[in-house]
């Protein structure tokens, strides 16, 4: 906190301010995200950089008739798009969880 600010309803804004905030900037909120779908998320994942070199490597192994060498690459990228997803699907559950203990915390005094 800088230096000779207060914190308290005294030090807060007036009624008439906070209207006036709320009707030129709107609610103090994050705007809400899209959600993509499964879909989406793993084409996403599958443009990685990395995964494209790999499903590149793929396309040459499978070429040059390399079976197990194709299977392995083909079983990493496989794990590594399904551990993607995931995390983003955990990721999001967690932003959503801690928006709503935001909005439960500081709603309590509307």
């Amino acid at each position: 906190m800088a230096a000779g600010q207060q914190v308290g309803a005294a030090a807060g804004l007036s009624s008439r301010e906070a209207a006036g905030r709320l009707s030129a900037h709107g609610p103090n909120q994050l705007p809400e995200q899209p959600r993509r779908s499964v879909l989406a998320r793993i084409g996403a994942q599958l443009r990685d950089p990395m995964i494209m070199l790999l499903l590149g490597a793929g396309l040459i192994t499978t070429l040059i008739g390399d079976k197990a060498d194709t299977a392995v690459i083909a079983i990493v990228v496989v794990l590594n798009t399904a551990i993607g997803v995931a995390q983003e699907l955990r990721a999001e559950k967690a932003i959503a969880a801690l928006t709503q203990l935001i909005a439960d915390r500081f709603g309590e005094g509307e």
